[in-house]
């Protein structure tokens, strides 16, 4: 993968685009996901889709904080490429960031079940094989 790195942006800590596939790209978020740092993360994902990725792999493992707009950021993130006929997946998760995906229910659609039940047995979710 080639890295680009947006230093400039609050909570992406960096976009890799797969060399072999330039469809797909890696963001690795950090620190607090809030209203803020969700506008400023979409805009690059808009971005992101205009130059044709479809597929969105996150790395959630630095992320200290996320809100409900954060929670409605990885949503969106998820509903538009598969709107491209992509897809989304979380690679890891930090402790904070899978409490909040299990109370709200979304960790059934965002996390694979070996995510799920390393989280439960009180873990650090590490990254997984993330599907595509």
């Amino acid at each position: 993968m080639t890295e680009t790195t947006l230093t400039e942006l609050h909570a992406l800590r960096s976009a890799q685009r797969d060399a072999a596939d330039p469809a797909r790209v890696r963001l690795e978020l950090e620190g607090e996901i809030d209203l803020p740092a969700t506008l400023r993360l979409q805009a690059d994902v808009d971005e992101l889709l205009e130059a044709g990725v479809r597929d969105f792999v996150l790395d959630l493992s630095d992320v200290t904080f996320l809100d409900s707009t954060g929670l409605s950021f990885l949503l969106n993130v998820r509903r538009r490429s598969l709107a491209v006929d992509g897809s989304m997946a979380v690679a890891a998760v930090s402790p904070a960031v899978f409490r909040l995906l299990l109370i709200s229910g979304v960790h059934r659609l965002l996390l694979t079940p070996e995510m799920i039940e390393e989280g439960m047995s009180g873990g650090a979710v590490t990254e997984q094989p993330a599907p595509v």
